[in-house]
């Protein structure tokens, strides 16, 4: 489900006007990495057996203490595709 979320998101990114192009690929490169991530979340949890709407607050957390800058770059990203009406 949320591999389709990503897939729809990065349609739209490719298709949106009025982005610059060091924005749409500094997006769509977000896009790749929230996939990995997604990709080796479901794997650990397969393994695991667990996964629990904590443990993703969790990451969540983490990656924001340990990537200031990915979060920033979240953040922007969601602001222009807010402006963008996406």
């Amino acid at each position: 489900m949320i591999n389709d979320t990503l897939s729809t998101l990065e349609d739209r990114i490719q298709n949106a006007t009025g982005l610059s192009d060091n924005d749409r690929s500094d997006m769509l490169e977000l896009i790749v990495t929230l996939k990995s991530e997604v990709a080796s979340n479901d794997e650990a949890q397969s393994q695991s057996g667990q996964g629990t709407l904590q443990d993703i607050s969790d990451a969540i957390s983490k990656q924001e203490v340990q990537h200031p800058q990915i979060t920033e770059l979240v953040n922007s990203m969601s602001q222009v595709l807010s402006n963008t009406g996406i």
